[in-house]
């Protein structure tokens, strides 16, 4: 599974044969812009046109196919079409019967194309055509559930288009930035005690444009720039190039580096353009924003640090061998600063329930010595070089917390070193459970390509791969971390650090008293000070307190323990209903 990285990476343009098959959703809809797809290839049991093929795309407004069932999701399994999609892209959802019965009933009422809704919490899967795909003439596609929800009011209302297939040579002038062609900091959410100032933290910045159009480009240019609120910490334009048809070129622009970076969210884009005018503006800007932290590490989208971070798909691998695992890589020349404390993660299934499920975390060292992916050092990811350092367990109660985020702190405590591997992973054994991804608009790509480094590595029971699922799949993991010394002083004058979890939470909060024996009071206070529940209870050591919260209203609260030793631990818990 390793990347073959090749030292002719940095040169300034590459010819390439670029199979580009995207499902646009275009302007003035408010929802406009690419969305993940899966797509029926050629083969023997589908007739459709070959997507790759630019002459094959289509542009054409959409309509939602009905075919008169109960059923408020139309599967189009009781043929014929009773809604109009003639000369339409037809859009239905999946299940009860066969892709190919689905889009050859649409092919019938004159649809151009056909969009497939997956299931709840799916990414988009290959299709097979099944008993009458090879009927099918035109092309099939399949997105997210997420998507097609939050199209299908538009689409309902009509006047909304779509492009589908491949637009390398569709319009003339037509330049791009791909997903996995831009430079994004090394994680999505970094540490702010490790990200003191310009020796400790900084972004590589540079991007691959494409020439998608027909016509060749002068005057090329790519703008970088990164702003922090209202403030405006860095703008650079490249030295303009010429891009042939159907031809990329890299542009590298300087480093971002500040001599301190305040906690927030560091709004970085990218912005391409040429001397022609634009015929397909829409990915000519592409945003890769970071955010510096105090305590969450993640390479996933961390929007707000209340919530975690973003879990828009879930899945799993498609052949288990044992226990699953998907992990995030931490190194950092400062690490022994920091303790990580826990992991936020989210699961879920396909309608079969969290109740009774078991997920663990882990935390490894990762003891094999290479300095990057190109080092002939680094094979493959080994068992036999992760060494376990913590893990927890967690037992889901109820199906009321299906894609939601958890906490879960870990059992022992963890020492650091500096600028060693570790793992943090979260693991199941089960054949319904799936893992939370961003897989929104985030492609670590290019990112690894320039720092060279294992990012996300999943398990599938037999085997380690250093790319997980690939690097547009980033687990929808985090890492709290905190200052080592913090640790120390709570653990001297007052009790364990204390973490419940889920955090927010419905029903109830667990709360971990690792170190905790005898008499325990616990008052809870609301956003106002008022005392509004006390609870007395006997403590034994390392004991999890499930603590009933369903009787409080919606809000945050503040929970208060006082021990027997006279030791005292404060913890907020958002009540979300």
């Amino acid at each position: 599974m390793k990347r073959n990285l090749l030292l002719l990476f940095f040169a300034l343009s590459y010819t390439f044969v670029q199979a580009q098959v995207v499902f646009y959703v275009q302007a003035p809809s408010p929802l406009e812009g690419n969305y993940t797809l899966s797509y029926a290839d050629v083969g023997v049991d589908w007739g459709v046109p070959d997507l790759t093929d630019p002459a094959n795309a289509v542009l054409a407004e959409m309509a939602m196919a009905y075919d008169g069932s109960a059923t408020a999701d139309s599967l189009i399994c009781e043929p014929p079409v009773i809604s109009d999609v003639d000369g339409k892209v037809a859009v239905l959802f999946r299940g009860a019967c066969e892709f190919g019965a689905k889009a050859l009933a649409c092919q019938e009422a004159g649809a151009v194309a056909v969009v497939i809704i997956t299931y709840e919490g799916e990414v988009p899967v290959a299709m097979g055509g099944g008993a009458v795909g090879v009927d099918v003439t035109i092309p099939v596609v399949m997105i997210t559930r997420i998507a097609g929800n939050n199209l299908r009011p538009e689409i309902e209302a009509g006047g909304t288009f779509v492009f589908i297939g491949n637009k390398v040579g569709y319009y003339e002038n037509d330049l791009g930035l791909k997903n996995n062609d831009v430079v994004r900091a090394q994680f999505a959410s970094n540490i702010q005690l490790l990200s003191q100032d310009d020796s400790e933290f900084d972004v590589q910045v540079g991007a691959w444009v494409t020439n998608f159009g027909s016509n060749d480009q002068t005057g090329v240019t790519l703008t970088a720039n990164i702003n922090l609120g209202v403030d405006n910490l860095y703008n650079e334009v490249s030295d303009p190039m010429d891009i042939l048809s159907g031809d990329s070129a890299y542009f590298a622009l300087p480093t971002f580096s500040q001599a301190n970076y305040p906690l927030g969210m560091y709004e970085m884009s990218y912005t391409t353009e040429s001397a022609a005018t634009e015929d397909f503006p829409a990915d000519n800007l592409f945003l890769a924003d970071f955010r510096m932290s105090e305590n969450t590490f993640s390479y996933a989208q961390v929007p707000d640090v209340a919530t975690g971070p973003v879990n828009a798909q879930f899945t799993s691998a498609g052949e288990s061998f044992g226990e699953n695992q998907s992990c995030v890589v931490f190194q950092d020349a400062n690490g022994s600063r920091v303790t990580p404390l826990g992991m936020t993660f989210a699961m879920s299934t396909f309608g079969e329930g969290l109740d009774g499920e078991v997920i663990s975390i882990y935390a490894y060292e990762w003891t094999l010595q290479f300095e990057d992916l190109n080092d002939p050092a680094f094979v493959e990811i080994s068992d036999v070089d992760l060494d376990l350092l913590s893990s927890a367990v967690y037992e889901y109660v109820g199906d009321d917390l299906s894609a939601e985020n958890i906490y879960l702190p870990f059992e022992d405590e963890i020492e650091l070193e500096d600028d060693v591997r570790y793992f943090f992973c979260v693991a199941f054994d089960s054949d319904v459970v799936r893992f939370g991804y961003d897989i929104s608009k985030v492609d670590y790509g290019a990112t690894q390509d320039v720092y060279l480094q294992a990012m996300y590595p999943n398990y599938d029971g037999q085997t380690w791969y250093v790319n997980g699922f690939g690097t547009d799949m980033v687990p929808g993991l985090a890492v709290k971390m905190v200052d080592v010394n913090a640790v120390g002083i709570n653990e001297v004058n007052v009790a364990s650090d204390i973490t419940p979890y889920p955090n927010p939470a419905r029903d109830f909060i667990q709360i971990p008293l690792r170190d905790v024996t005898g008499l325990t009071s616990i008052q809870v206070f609301d956003v106002s000070g008022k005392l509004v529940e006390t609870l007395s209870i006997t403590v034994t050591p390392g004991e999890v307190v499930k603590y009933d919260v369903s009787n409080l209203d919606r809000g945050i609260y503040t929970f208060g323990l006082r021990y027997a030793n006279g030791n005292v631990s404060n913890f907020n818990v958002v009540i979300s209903k």
